[in-house]
């Protein structure tokens, strides 16, 4: 039987191995993830049978994550479903990848039910078309750039994040956040996970870059990697009243940070209207839907005689 508990430090080595196992390149598949955002969600792990096994919490409700490892997954779903069956409760499937949603559905036919969740689906990009910004589609984001780098020739400069200008980036930040909060998200969380992020670059093997002009900071990014061909774009932020500025910091961290990756991943949109239309100019690859799933609540699965819903699909 399986059994949760809150995840510590000294659990990432077993979860980048179980995790790696998942080729989805969505940010679920990254260690990362789940250091930053257990401030937001309250991660909770067990590892068995070559499984990593995680359950989160979320507007006031229990969800688990798809079992990721090494192994038999039919198994690894049916322990999970034997799980919440033994403690009465539903069992909620978040952030379930396409390719995972269908093998959930072939394998456990009229068992659940999914939803696409299009706000929290992820944006992926060729990093050599967001490094040239070559093609038709990307003719305006190339513009912004060359009327950035003719109007502020000379003025401008990027420089890797380090240990020495840390302090300088959470300064901006707080004066970023103090100026954008009647923005759309949930910018308070987002502070403390780019606290924490800044804090543990190298724990995490993260990458990032400011934006500055006449030495001033006006954006910066930071990214990193999923597997061995997709870096994940966590945090990017500039001045939105410095026209060219947003584009010159997202083609600069890519000059710099992405050649050697074949995508990378932007993130959601989370359903917020001008983030969307903006991560639709870039010219995505492929958008990675998710989906949420329900099992549907069967009588015998909540009585006291043995696991018989587990058998009912033989």
């Amino acid at each position: 039987m399986l059994s949760f508990r809150r995840m510590r430090r000294e659990d990432r080595d077993e979860m980048v191995r179980c995790l790696s196992k998942v080729k989805t390149r969505m940010c679920e598949s990254a260690y990362a993830t789940y250091f930053l955002w257990d401030v937001k969600y309250r991660f909770e792990i067990d590892f068995s049978d070559g499984f990593l096994f995680i359950r989160y919490y979320e507007d006031g409700e229990r969800s688990y994550l798809i079992p990721v490892g090494e192994g038999d997954f039919i198994a690894a779903m049916d322990k999970l479903i034997e799980y919440c069956e033994t403690n009465r409760e539903p069992l909620r499937l978040g952030y379930v990848p396409k390719e995972y949603m269908e093998i959930i559905r072939d394998n456990y036919p009229n068992e659940f039910e999914f939803t696409e969740n299009r706000d929290s689906s992820e944006y992926l990009y060729l990093s050599e078309k967001m490094i040239s910004l070559s093609g038709k589609k990307l003719h305006g984001k190339r513009n912004f750039v060359n009327r950035f780098l003719k109007t502020y020739e000379g003025r401008w400069s990027f420089e890797h994040i380090t240990p020495d200008n840390i302090g300088e980036i959470m300064e901006y930040d707080r004066h970023w956040f103090r100026d954008n909060r009647s923005s759309e998200g949930d910018l308070e969380t987002e502070r403390l996970v780019i606290n924490k992020l800044l804090k543990n670059m190298d724990y995490l093997g993260s990458v990032g870059g400011i934006l500055r002009l006449d030495g001033k900071i006006i954006g910066f990014s930071i990214g990193t990697p999923i597997c061995d061909d997709t870096i994940d774009v966590q945090i990017e932020k500039a001045e939105w009243e410095i026209p060219g500025a947003y584009q010159m910091l997202t083609n600069q961290f890519a000059k710099e940070f992405c050649s050697k990756y074949t995508y990378i991943n932007r993130e959601e949109d989370m359903g917020i209207e001008g983030l969307r239309q903006s991560k639709l100019s870039y010219d995505p690859y492929m958008i990675l839907m998710k989906y949420t799933g329900v099992r549907k609540v069967v009588s015998c699965c909540m009585m006291d005689v043995g696991h018989p819903c587990l058998s009912n699909r033989d």
